[in-house]
């Protein structure tokens, strides 16, 4: 009867530590998530470098906000889903988290929008018709950097990383013109991937680890 007791209280010690070890993972970007947003900002960038030689100026403009309004809502519908399944597969949900990082996103979004406008729409100022393409991207560059920054800071360390790499891009893309925009992309690409698929690893070794490891 002893034994017996002790055991139910081994399990759920074992029960409250995964718990809690999947709570504190509650915030990492699941593995589809980072595929699709590595593929999307990949295309985009190297598009960035591109289409300036390849298209006239006045084409190349039009395809730009095309292409990013585009992926960006495929991305966003692609993210809610794989979080959504994600979040059933481990059966838990936290509105109040889920609510602040929707929020956090919608932020940016938000953000890049202005940019845009910044750069399309200038009603009676026409001196500002050279802040096009090249800074727009630069812009969105940091503006994308600052909000992974802060949302590694708050919610997931390892997206700092991102932040780094777009601040990185931002910088290479003022100083080496020629692909700088596919570096800064495949850079962010790295930062996404990189601690999405350590973390799927970490999981699959935790499920093929004993019960009573």
């Amino acid at each position: 009867m002893e034994n017996s007791h002790k055991d139910a209280l081994q399990e759920d010690l074992r029960y409250v530590k995964t718990a809690v070890a999947r709570r504190g993972d509650y915030h990492w970007m699941p593995l589809p998530i980072a595929i699709t947003w590595a593929i999307i900002v990949v295309i985009g960038m190297t598009l960035s470098d591109t289409v300036p030689v390849m298209l006239p100026p006045d084409a190349g403009m039009k395809l730009f906000p095309i292409y990013w309004g585009t992926a960006n809502t495929i991305g966003i519908a692609l993210s809610i889903f794989f979080g959504i399944r994600h979040c059933k597969r481990r059966g838990e949900q936290d509105k109040v988290a889920d609510r602040t990082e929707s929020l956090h996103w919608i932020g940016l979004g938000i953000a890049v929008c202005v940019l845009y406008m910044f750069a399309y729409v200038k009603p009676g100022m026409p001196w500002l018709s050279s802040w096009h393409g090249y800074h727009l991207g630069q812009g969105c560059l940091v503006v994308g950097g600052l909000a992974y920054w802060m949302f590694g800071v708050h919610m997931d360390r390892k997206l700092i990383w991102v932040g780094v790499a777009l601040f990185a891009g931002a910088i290479l893309t003022h100083f080496v013109y020629p692909g700088s925009f596919t570096l800064a992309g495949v850079l962010m690409a790295i930062g996404l991937l990189a601690p999405a698929i350590s973390r799927r690893r970490a999981e699959r070794a935790q499920a093929r680890a004993p019960a009573n490891a």
